[in-house]
C-alpha cells in the first residue's frame, strides 16, 4: 500500500484510547467490553473498535470467539446470538462494531475469562493509499466530528481497550478479559450486532481535509467547467422547475434574473473569472487554492486549525466526490441537480450584500438574514407558502443588480432592460400591505438598474 505522506488523516483511535494499536490489513483495530465486569444472567456488549487506515473501502469480518466452558467446566455458559458480522468500512473510516452477549444465571464466578474476536479484512483497492500511518495520524479535534459521534466517542474513551494477540504472532485474534459476578435471571437480552460509525469523509466537518484530497479533481475538471455558457443553461431549467413546484411560478425575466445570480456564484470559482477576487470575495475557489498554495503550513493537517470559508456548493460538490470520484467530470450539470439549495443559500447570501448596498435599507444581521434564507429555501419545498417578498428580496432583485456581470455573446443589455422594466408592474396584483416594503425596495432598485444604463425614462 502506498504512503501517500501529504494527506494523513485525524488519528480517533488515539483519542479514544491509549491502547497499543494492532493492525490487520489496512484496519487498526482494539477490542473491550462494556461492562468489564458483568453479572451472571445479564446482557453485556463486545465493542471493537475500527480505523481505517487507508483511503479504500474495506470488508471486515469479524468473528466472536466465547469461551467453551466456565471455570466449573460447564459447556454453554456464554451466549451470542450472532458470532459473526461483516461491515463495509468505508475509505478511512472509523467505528465499531457492537456483539452483544450474555451468560447463564448460573455462570461460575471469576476472573479472566478470554473473550476474542477473529478479524479478517479485504480491501477494495490493493494500491490504496495510505492515511493514517502505524503509529497514528493527525491530532484530532472531536469538534470536527457530529454531535451524536461525540457522545459515542466520549463513552467510548470510558472504556479499558485490549489489543492482546491469541496465539502466534501473525494471529488475526484479539482478546480481552472479562470478570463473571454473581447475578441473577434478567430480562431476554437483545442479541442482535451493530454497527456504529463515527468518522467518514463525508461526514466530518474539517473542509481542509477534502480540500487536499480532491484538489487535484478540482483544480483540473471541476472549476474549469464552470463556465457561465455550461452552467447558466441547467440552473435556469431547476429555477423554473423549483419555483413551479412551490406554487409560485416566476415569469422568464425573473426565472432568469435568479439563474443569473446562481450562475455568477459559480462563475467566480472559475479559473479564468473576469470579475476579480475582490468582487467575487469567498466565492473565488480558484484564488484560494493559489492562497493555500503560498502557505504551506495551512496545508499541515496536524496543525492547521486555520478553516477555510468554502462556498456551500464546494462543500457539498466534495462529498459528492468522495462517493464517485467521477462526478468531478460533470459539475455544470450534477450542481444544480444535486447542490441546487447549497448553491442557492450562497446566491442569497451575496444577494442580501448588493441588495444592501443598493437599496440603502439595512436588511438586518448576518444571523437574521441566514435565518431568513433557510426560510426561503424550506418555502421553496412547500407548496403554496412562495411569495412575491421571498421570491424578490433578496433572489429576483440581486438578479437584476448582476445582470450585466452574466450576459451571453448574443444578448443586447437593452432587450433585458425591455423585459426588466415592467417585471414589478406585473406583480401589482399581489400587492398588500405585507409586502408594500418588498415592493417600494423592488421599484427602487430596479429603477436605479435602469438609471445606471440610462434608460429609466428612455421607452424602448
Amino acid at each position: 500500500m502506498a504512503d501517500k505522506s501529504n494527506i494523513t488523516y485525524p488519528d480517533v483511535f488515539e483519542y479514544i484510547t491509549d491502547a497499543d494499536r494492532i493492525t490487520v490489513g489496512v484496519v487498526q483495530v482494539a477490542l473491550a467490553t462494556r461492562p468489564r465486569i458483568v453479572q451472571a444472567g445479564r446482557q453485556f456488549e463486545v465493542i471493537l473498535l475500527m480505523q481505517n487506515a487507508s483511503d479504500s473501502p474495506a470488508d471486515v469480518t469479524v468473528t466472536l470467539q466465547i469461551p467453551e466452558k466456565d471455570h466449573a467446566g460447564k459447556k454453554g455458559r456464554f451466549i451470542a446470538g450472532q458470532d459473526r458480522l461483516v461491515v463495509g468500512l468505508g475509505a478511512a473510516e472509523v467505528g465499531f462494531a457492537m456483539m452483544p452477549m450474555s451468560t447463564m444465571p448460573d455462570c461460575a464466578v471469576g476472573e479472566n475469562y478470554m473473550i476474542g474476536m477473529d478479524i479478517a479484512v479485504k480491501v477494495s483497492n490493493p494500491k490504496a493509499n495510505r492515511v493514517r500511518p502505524n503509529s497514528g495520524g493527525a491530532v484530532f479535534n472531536p469538534q470536527k466530528a457530529t454531535e451524536e459521534a461525540q457522545k459515542q466517542i466520549e463513552e467510548l474513551r470510558k472504556l479499558k481497550f485490549s489489543t492482546q494477540k491469541r496465539g502466534f504472532l501473525r494471529s488475526t485474534v484479539i482478546e480481552t478479559p472479562i470478570t463473571v459476578m454473581e447475578g441473577k435471571l434478567a430480562k431476554p437480552p437483545s442479541l442482535n450486532p451493530q454497527w456504529i460509525s463515527l468518522w467518514t469523509l463525508e461526514n466530518q466537518q474539517d473542509s481542509t481535509i477534502l480540500l487536499d484530497k480532491y484538489e487535484e479533481i478540482l483544480k483540473l475538471k471541476v472549476l474549469p467547467s464552470l463556465k457561465k455558457e455550461l452552467v447558466y443553461p441547467p440552473i435556469l431549467e431547476k429555477v423554473k422547475d423549483v419555483f413551479r413546484k412551490a406554487g409560485y411560478p416566476l415569469s422568464p425575466i425573473e426565472s432568469a434574473c435568479v439563474a443569473r445570480l446562481m450562475t455568477l456564484i459559480l462563475e467566480f470559482a472559475h479559473p479564468h473569472s473576469k470579475h476579480g477576487s475582490l468582487i467575487a470575495g469567498e466565492f473565488d475557489v480558484s484564488n484560494m487554492f493559489k492562497m493555500r498554495e503560498k502557505d504551506k503550513k495551512a496545508r499541515v493537517l496536524e496543525t492547521a486549525e486555520i478553516q477555510t470559508a468554502l462556498p456551500k456548493w464546494l462543500q457539498g460538490y466534495m462529498k459528492i466526490l468522495v462517493q464517485d470520484e467521477r462526478m468531478g467530470g460533470v459539475a455544470p450539470k450534477a450542481i444544480p441537480h444535486f447542490l441546487f439549495d447549497d448553491l442557492l443559500a450562497d446566491a442569497l447570501g451575496y444577494a442580501f450584500r448588493l441588495v444592501e448596498r443598493d437599496s440603502g435599507e439595512n436588511l438586518g444581521s448576518d444571523e437574521e438574514r441566514a435565518e431568513f434564507a433557510d426560510d426561503i429555501i424550506k418555502k421553496l419545498k412547500t407548496k403554496g407558502e412562495m411569495n412575491f417578498s421571498y421570491a424578490y428580496l433578496p433572489l429576483v432583485l440581486g438578479g437584476i443588480i448582476v445582470t450585466d456581470m452574466v450576459l451571453f455573446h448574443n444578448e443586447k443589455l437593452t432587450d433585458i432592460m425591455k423585459d426588466m422594466r415592467t417585471m414589478v408592474e406585473d406583480r401589482e396584483s399581489e400587492r398588500d400591505d405585507n409586502n408594500e416594503a418588498v415592493f417600494r425596495m423592488s421599484e427602487f432598485v430596479l429603477a436605479q438598474t435602469l438609471k445606471k444604463y440610462g434608460m429609466l425614462d428612455n421607452r424602448i
